[in-house]
C-alpha cells in the first residue's frame, strides 16, 4: 500500500498502545515505515485489495474489535482513503472524534461502539450504509449532516448523552433500523417517523420523552418488526391497533410504562411475534383467554402488573415458549398444566401470586426446563410427588418457598444451583452431601421444622 497508509496504521498502532493490544502487529521500535507491507504479509484485522496491474494495493477493511486499543484516534487515520469498513467496536478509546470519515468516499460501514468516545457524534461520507456508535459518551444533539443520508440503512446511537428533541429522520429513506434508546432525548415520539417505509427496527426506549399515551399512527408503520419502547413514561391503554402491526415478528418491548387497564384481545392476533414484554407497568384485570394464539412467543413478560384472575390454560398452546414470566401480580387459581411441559420451556417465573393447588406432574417431565420459581403463592406440594426419580432432569434453580410444602428435606435434588425452601414445612436433618454440594451457590432453608445439628464448615 502507499507509504502514506502505513505510515497511517503505525501510528495508529503507536497512539493506541500497541504493544498491549490482544493481537498485536509486527511493529518494532526505530524500524522505517518503508519496511512494512501489511498486504504481503497480513496484519491482524488489516484486508487489503489488489488495485491491478501497475497499482499497489489499497487498504480496503481496519477491524480491530475488542482488542484493547487505548487512547484517541489521530487525524492520520483519513489517509486511508480506500476504507470500506471500519470496526473498532469494543476497546478502551477515548476523546473527541476527529474529522476523518468524510474523507473516506468509499466507506461503508462504521462501528465505534463500546468504547469511551464523547463530543459530537462524528460525520461521515454520503456513501455511509451502516453506521453504529452505541455506548459511548457522545453528547449534544443528532448533527443535521447525519440526517440527510438517504442510503445509511442501520442508524445506531444507542447509550450516550445525546440531547434536544429527536429529530427528523425523512430524509434517510433507506433506513430500516432506528436505534436510538438509552440518551437524553427530550419532547414526543414525532410523527416523521411515519415517513420511513423501510424502517423495520425501531429503538427509542429510556429517554426523557414526555409522558404521552401510544400514538396511534404507529400502528400504521406496516413495516415494523421490532418495537422497542421501553421506560418513556408512556400512559394509557395498550392499544388494540397493535395487531395491524401484521410484520411485528420479533419484539414488543414496552417494560417500565405507565400503561393501565387491562391488556386487549386484540394482542392475541400478534401470532408471530417472539418477545413480548409489558413487565412493570400499570396492567389490571384478567389476562386474555385467548392469548395462547400468539403461538410463536418465546419469551412473555408480564411481571410486576396488577394482573388478576387465573393464567389461562391456551398458554399451553405456545409453539417454542422459551421465558415466561408472570411474577408480582395478583394471579388466583391452579398453575396451568402446560406452560412448563412445552419441549422448549426453560424459565419459569411466578412467583408472588396467589396462585393455588398443586404443581402438575408435567413439569417434573420438560427435558429444557432450568428455572422455576413459584415463592411466595398457596400452593400445596408434596415434595415426594414433585420430585419423583428422572423429574426435573436440567433444572438448576428451583423456589418454592412460603408455599404449603411438605416432605424430608432428603428428597432435595443435589444439583442445583439455587435452592430456595424457606418457610415451608420441611422436616428431617440436612444431608451432608446438599451443604457440601459443588454445584449449590444459593440456599434458604430457614423458617421449617427441619431437626438435627449442621456439620462443621
Amino acid at each position: 500500500p502507499p507509504i502514506e497508509e502505513v505510515s497511517s496504521l503505525v501510528a495508529l498502532y503507536d497512539s493506541t498502545k500497541g504493544p498491549t493490544w490482544i493481537r498485536q502487529w509486527p511493529i518494532r521500535a526505530n524500524e522505517s515505515v518503508t519496511s512494512y507491507n501489511p498486504c504481503l504479509l497480513p496484519w491482524y484485522g488489516v484486508y487489503c485489495r489488489d488495485s491491478g496491474p501497475g497499482s499497489s494495493c489499497r487498504v480496503v477493511a481496519l477491524e480491530l474489535d475488542g482488542n484493547l486499543l487505548q487512547g484517541p484516534l489521530l487525524p492520520s487515520l483519513a489517509n486511508l482513503t480506500q476504507l470500506i469498513v471500519l470496526s473498532f467496536f469494543s476497546n478502551l478509546l477515548t476523546g473527541t472524534v476527529p474529522p476523518i470519515f468524510e474523507l473516506m468516499p468509499s466507506l461503508t460501514l462504521l462501528e465505534l461502539s463500546a468504547n469511551g468516545f464523547h463530543g459530537p457524534l462524528p460525520t461521515v461520507g454520503h456513501g455511509m450504509l451502516l453506521y453504529g456508535a452505541t455506548y459511548n459518551k457522545f453528547s449534544g444533539p443528532i448533527p443535521a449532516a447525519l440526517l440527510q443520508h438517504s442510503q445509511l440503512t442501520e442508524f445506531s446511537v444507542s447509550g450516550n448523552l445525546l440531547t434536544g428533541p429527536i429529530p427528523d429522520f425523512s430524509a434517510m429513506q433507506s433506513l430500516a433500523g432506528l436505534q436510538i434508546n438509552n440518551n437524553l432525548f427530550e419532547g414526543s415520539i414525532p410523527r416523521s417517523l411515519q415517513n420511513l417505509s423501510a424502517l423495520s427496527n425501531l429503538v427509542l426506549g429510556s429517554n426523557n420523552l414526555d409522558s404521552a399515551p401510544f400514538p396511534s399512527w404507529m400502528c400504521e408503520m406496516s413495516g415494523l418488526q421490532q418495537l422497542s419502547m421501553a421506560s418513556i413514561a408512556m400512559t394509557g391503554a395498550v392499544p388494540d391497533c397493535l395487531a395491524e402491526l401484521r410484520n411485528l415478528i420479533e419484539d414488543f418491548v414496552a417494560y417500565s410504562n405507565l400503561f393501565s387497564g387491562s391488556l386487549p384481545t386484540a394482542i392475541c392476533n400478534l401470532t408471530a411475534i417472539f418477545t413480548f414484554n409489558l413487565n412493570e407497568n400499570l396492567l389490571t384485570g384478567s389476562l386474555p383467554p385467548c392469548i395462547g394464539r400468539m403461538y410463536n412467543v418465546d419469551v412473555l413478560q408480564l411481571a410486576n402488573n396488577f394482573l388478576t384472575g387465573p393464567v389461562p390454560t391456551s398458554v399451553g398452546d405456545f409453539d417454542e415458549m422459551y421465558q415466561f414470566e408472570l411474577q408480582y401480580n395478583r394471579l388466583t387459581g391452579p398453575l396451568p398444566p402446560r406452560i412448563a411441559a412445552n419441549s422448549f420451556a426453560q424459565l419459569v417465573i411466578l412467583m408472588h401470586n396467589f396462585l393455588t393447588g398443586s404443581v402438575p406432574a408435567a413439569y417434573g417431565q420438560a427435558e429444557m426446563l432450568e428455572l422455576l420459581l413459584l415463592e411466595n403463592n398457596l400452593l400445596s406440594i408434596s415434595l415426594p410427588e414433585l420430585l419423583q426419580p428422572g423429574a426435573f432432569g436440567n433444572l438448576e434453580s428451583l423456589g418454592l418457598s412460603y408455599n404449603f410444602v411438605h416432605g424430608d428435606v432428603s428428597v432435595l435434588p443435589l444439583s442445583l444451583h439455587y435452592l430456595d425452601m424457606a418457610g415451608v414445612q420441611l422436616n428431617g436433618t440436612v444431608p451432608v452431601a446438599l451443604l457440601q454440594s459443588a454445584t449449590l451457590q444459593y440456599l434458604e432453608l430457614q423458617a421449617n421444622a427441619l431437626t438435627g445439628t449442621l456439620p462443621p464448615e
